[in-house]
């Protein structure tokens, strides 16, 4: 999606939060998160993590949360996996997976406390 795509994406949202059109919104929400999914890779990770953000994003839609966990721990280092937790947070709460979201935070901790100790 071209910048002007997604200009014209968020001034719609914006336009439909005005309007009280939660229906419209809510229909958007996808397309949205998808954009906002790709924006934060290509920040954090240089659009190189594309294939590792999948597999989480995998994990929250199959409800598996071990599979969360050895996805993000397949970071480079503990601050992708750091970031990633974040990722996969966010995406677990789009996806009403709210355990999920912790479980990925958790992770994301301990890649921080042992990057700390190491």
């Amino acid at each position: 999606m071209g910048m002007e795509e997604v200009r014209t994406l968020i001034a719609d949202i914006y336009r439909f939060m005005e309007a009280g059109d939660e229906k419209q919104l809510y229909e958007h929400s996808a397309e949205v998160m998808s954009v906002y999914l790709e924006a934060l890779n290509d920040i954090y990770f240089d659009g190189e993590r594309v294939e590792w953000l999948n597999q989480m994003i995998n994990a929250i839609d199959e409800g598996d949360s071990q599979a969360l966990v050895q996805a993000l721990e397949q970071g480079e280092n503990g601050d992708d996996v750091f970031l990633g937790s974040q990722i996969a947070a966010i995406f677990a709460g789009f996806r009403q997976q709210d355990a999920m979201g912790v479980v990925a935070q958790a992770t994301g901790l301990k890649a921080l406390l042992d990057q700390m100790e190491s």
